[in-house]
């Protein structure tokens, strides 16, 4: 797999209890990845310790970026306002609540390097019967 630059962009709303975990599985894959990356947080007017926690991950690791809203705009204003301050070459949005496992960025990554423009993923619930 070729190097590639990516940012994620991830509207937060009150995830205080996800985003250590968030930022750790992220890192270790792209690390992993061997992928030069920034992670965008748009905090969404939370009322918890969010912007606490986003700022402590940023202060701790430069690849972190924070915007905070000064109230909550919804999660199309801060998908909108992450990919205005995206720099890399590949933008791959994902949710703080981990309903996006960040295990799956390597097949859009592949996908991409395959010569795919623009990938998008959906989730499967399978039925157990």
């Amino acid at each position: 797999m070729k190097s590639l630059d990516v940012s994620l962009v991830i509207p937060v709303k009150d995830e205080e209890v996800t985003l250590e975990a968030l930022y750790e599985r992220i890192t270790e894959v792209l690390e992993g990845l061997n992928l030069t990356f920034e992670i965008i947080f748009i905090d969404d007017g939370s009322t918890n310790q969010s912007f606490d926690i986003m700022k402590k991950l940023s202060q701790r690791d430069s690849r972190v970026k924070v915007v905070k809203f000064r109230k909550n705009f919804g999660k199309a204003a801060a998908l909108s306002c992450g990919f205005e301050k995206a720099r890399e070459n590949i933008v791959i949005t994902m949710d703080a609540d981990f309903q996006d496992d960040p295990k799956e960025i390597p097949k859009f990554i592949d996908l991409i390097n395959n010569g795919y423009d623009v990938v998008s993923g959906w989730k499967k619930i399978e039925k157990i019967l």
